[in-house]
């Protein structure tokens, strides 16, 4: 479990570090949509921990060829469109993407509903 949740962190924080700056539109409205200008992308590790990270427009500006390297790394399948939404139990948002959870995943949901609004994320219960 350790070991998934340090994917996911990672993550994030490659999402967080390619963002840079950019304005409020840029953001993913309730987590399931694409960003102002329809870019979306995402890192598919459903396989091995019941969850996805979605990318938004922000995310997406320098290209996807980091994204793709660092999912690919963690064994994640990288596409040019949002999570899967077959089995999904909650959803993340934050301004440099989205997590998305699913049927199965290892932590109580309570404790990831906890841990997205304590780093400012929206979260929705599926």
């Amino acid at each position: 479990m350790k070991h998934l949740t340090m994917i996911i962190a990672t993550l994030g924080l490659a999402a967080a570090l390619l963002t840079g700056c950019k304005g409020q539109d840029d953001k993913v409205a309730a987590g399931d949509q694409p960003a102002a200008g329809g870019k979306v992308a995402s890192c598919d590790v459903i396989s091995m921990g019941q969850s996805c990270k979605q990318y938004n427009a922000a995310n997406l500006a320098l290209g996807t060829d980091s994204l793709r390297s660092l999912c690919e790394a963690v064994k994640g399948r990288f596409a040019d469109a949002p999570c899967p939404a077959d089995k999904q139990v909650g959803v993340c948002a934050k301004p440099e993407g989205t997590d998305v959870f699913y049927e199965g995943y290892p932590i109580e949901l309570a404790q990831v509903e906890a841990d997205c609004k304590s780093s400012e994320g929206t979260w929705t219960k599926k």
